[in-house]
Formats: C-alpha cells, sequence, structure tokens
C-alpha cells in the first residue's frame, strides 16, 4: 500500500555564484573564548621574583633587631630657633670683646711701664716702635670686636622684640632701618638700646616681672653709661697729649677704660640675654619643724 504523500522535500538554495554573500551579525559586547576542559589544562607555573638590589622580598624576623641606626634625641633633629642662635652669637661676641679689651689694656700697660723708664733711662728704639705698634694694633682689634658685639646685640634686640610683640598677637611697629641706626650710630646709641628694650618691657607679663625687668635694664644701662664716660675721657685725654707726661697721663686713662670695657663685657655677656627671663622661683624649703609638746 503506498505511503501517503507528505510535503514534498524543500530543495536547497543553492548559491549564487555572482551575487553578494549573506552577512552574520554578532553582538559586539560578547567575545568567544576557547579554553581547554580542566583535565588538559597544564599545572600552573611557579614565579621566581625578580633579582637584583632592592628587589626581593621585604625580610620579616621574628624578634626586634638590635642592628642598624641609632635613634636620635629629638633635639638634635629639631631646627633651632633664630633667637637662640642670636643670643649664642651674642654671648660669643661680648667674650671676644672682653678678652680683646683685656689684651689692649695689658698692652698699654707695657707702653706706660717703657714712658715711665725713659723718664729717667733711655730705652731702645726697637722698643719703642714695637709698643707702638703694638698699641695701635690692639687698638684696632677693640674697635673691631666692640663693631662685632654691637651688630650682634642689634640682631639679638630685633629678634627680642619681634617674639616679644608676636606673644600678644602684635608686630613690631618699628621697622628695621629705626633700630640698626639706634643701636649703632655713637652717642645715639647711648640711649637707644634702653628704649628700645623698655617698650617691650611690659607686653604680657604682670606688674612682678615688669618691675623685674627694669631693674635689670637699669643696672645694665647705668653701666653701659660708665663704660663710654670712660671711653670718651681717655679719648679726650689721649689726642690732647703734648708732652709725654701728658701722654703718659692718657695712656692711664686708656688703660682704666679698657679694663671697665673688659670687666663690663664679661659682666655684660650673662645678664643681657637673661634680662627677659621669669624671675627664678622661690626656694622650697625642704626641712618640715615641727613643736613637739
Amino acid at each position: 500500500m503506498p505511503a501517503p504523500a507528505g510535503p514534498a522535500p524543500q530543495s536547497r538554495p543553492m548559491p549564487q555564484r555572482g551575487g553578494q554573500r549573506q552577512r552574520v551579525f554578532r553582538n559586539p559586547n560578547l567575545r568567544w573564548i576557547a579554553q581547554r576542559p580542566p583535565q588538559a589544562r597544564p599545572a600552573p607555573r611557579r614565579t621566581t621574583p625578580p633579582s637584583g638590589p632592592g628587589r626581593n622580598p621585604i625580610p620579616r624576623y621574628t624578634y626586634i633587631p638590635q642592628w642598624g641606626l641609632g635613634n636620635l634625641p629629638a633635639e638634635w633633629t629639631s631646627a633651632e630657633e633664630p633667637r637662640s642662635v642670636a643670643t649664642r652669637q651674642l654671648t660669643q661676641a661680648l667674650t671676644l670683646t672682653a678678652a680683646v679689651f683685656g689684651v689692649t689694656a695689658l698692652v698699654h700697660l707695657a707702653r706706660y711701664v717703657l714712658l715711665s723708664v725713659n723718664r729717667t733711662y733711655v730705652v731702645p728704639s726697637w722698643a719703642d716702635r714695637a709698643t707702638v705698634w703694638l698699641v695701635l694694633f690692639s687698638g684696632v682689634c677693640a674697635a673691631l670686636a666692640v663693631l662685632f658685639a654691637v651688630i650682634a646685640f642689634t640682631r639679638w634686640l630685633i629678634l627680642l622684640r619681634a617674639d616679644a610683640y608676636r606673644e600678644v598677637g602684635r608686630v613690631d611697629p618699628r621697622p628695621w632701618w629705626q633700630l640698626w641706626p639706634a643701636t649703632v650710630v655713637p652717642v645715639v646709641n647711648l640711649l637707644g638700646p634702653a628704649w628700645l628694650l623698655y617698650e617691650v618691657a611690659d607686653l604680657g607679663v604682670d606688674a612682678e616681672t615688669i618691675a623685674l625687668r627694669r631693674r635689670r635694664m637699669t643696672r645694665i644701662w647705668v653701666g653701659w653709661l660708665v663704660v663710654n664716660l670712660f671711653a670718651a675721657v681717655a679719648i679726650t685725654y689721649h689726642f690732647s697729649a703734648e708732652s709725654i707726661q701728658n701722654e703718659a697721663d692718657g695712656l692711664f686713662f686708656v688703660i682704666v677704660s679698657a679694663a671697665v670695657s673688659a670687666a663690663f663685657s664679661w659682666w655684660y655677656r650673662v645678664r643681657l640675654p637673661r634680662v627677659f627671663d621669669a624671675p627664678a622661683p622661690a626656694a622650697v624649703q625642704t626641712t618640715r619643724w615641727v613643736v613637739a609638746q
């Protein structure tokens, strides 16, 4: 019995040789990756860290290593304040000034003894010339030492005023071109430094501290005036000498002036940087006395 006739099989379209090929559209967000099955994958290769300086792994210790650089104290690494540097330079300048004036006094004393001996005996010419040159050299050194001390004092004073005004939230109202002439110019510096110090003596402190600062500054200022008075008398007497006796008297005043200046510089070098220091605390009595009955 013949099978029922089904639908006729469709014939496969034959590609057209002269026509266009059929385009296949793919999703651009998808990418096909061919991977091996798990059982066919090779074992992962062991990677070694690159060799060379600085490329090795960080070492780890089960204990604290005791080798290496030591820890420096904090004060070694901290920068020093400008005022501390200026204070140290001022102390060094005053110490140098005291030493130079001491040597100057000894040199002028040798010249004075030589002139005194020359009144009775004839001194060798080489001794006379040597003492003259030593007196001139010591005078130049003393002048340079004074200039160095004045510059160091002015720098310290400017920083001191700046710190005093900064503590109360203000700025120093006087510019540098007013501070330098008040401390460097002769005759003007007799009153200028004391005036500039008195301006900032009462900033941000109590009445007791103000009184203490003023007493310290008054003592220093009086000593400064006495030193300049001796220097003025010595210079006047020295340049007005017209005879050997007057020259000897002038040398005597120069010796006294140099000795006083050396003593004042030595005393001044410790007390000036501490003029604005706080008052020392009262001593605490460690022994307690009780009344036994």
